[in-house]
């Protein structure tokens, strides 16, 4: 086999098992969702039920909003379920001029006592700003799963593929499928490289 043959069918067998992991992830996810109480959704840092919204900062164009939760759960717990990093769907329990409000996805970026700060993109929720003097812009969160990491790995073994990932991946690579030959070789030497892949798949 050459390199390039090694190096898709690498790239392919990753690809497929983070896509695998990510789906897992999702669907168990969502069966939580479906199967756990409100007590257990909020205990088990899946959701937060009742929270106020409110703008909080701009940070290199990114919009941070603030939401505070009404219950405080301490700061240990709180921060025991969230941390920096995590994504939170913000649903608005709201409506703006007499339209429901698009859910936004954030990014958490710092936890405290009865709060939680989330960048949200470059633009602010449908009528956050409007209603910030009046504090009730009331919102639901719930943990989500964002698929940036996932993309951040795809576009990584896509530079594998063109061969631009360097000389330290180019080892790895032709390591990764030795180590899986010698581990073969009692039982048949002649066994093909993506027949090494399917049964790494599948185990």
């Amino acid at each position: 086999h050459t390199y390039q043959q090694l190096v898709n069918s690498y790239s392919s067998l990753w690809q497929n098992l983070l896509q695998r992991e990510f789906q897992d992830t999702a669907a168990e996810l969502r069966q939580r969702r479906k199967t756990y109480t409100r007590l257990q959704l909020e205990s088990s840092g899946l959701a937060i039920f009742s929270a106020t919204a409110s703008p909080e900062s701009e940070l290199y164009g990114e919009k941070i909003v603030r939401v505070t939760v009404d219950d405080s759960m301490g700061d240990k717990k709180l921060r025991n379920k969230y941390k920096a990093g995590d994504t939170l769907l913000i649903t608005p329990q709201i409506s703006f001029r007499g339209k429901e409000i698009v859910p936004r996805e954030g990014i958490v970026t710092d936890v405290g006592t009865d709060y939680i700060t989330l960048g949200v993109g470059n633009s602010w929720p449908v009528g956050l700003m409007e209603l910030r003097k009046h504090d009730s812009y009331r919102v639901r969160l719930d943990r989500s799963l964002s698929n940036v990491p996932l993309k951040v790995q795809r576009l990584a073994l896509d530079e594998l593929r063109k061969e631009n990932a360097g000389v330290v991946a180019r080892e790895l690579v032709q390591l990764f499928y030795k180590q899986n030959v010698s581990l073969k070789s009692d039982q048949n030497s002649e066994k093909d490289y993506v027949l090494h892949d399917e049964q790494l798949v599948t185990t």
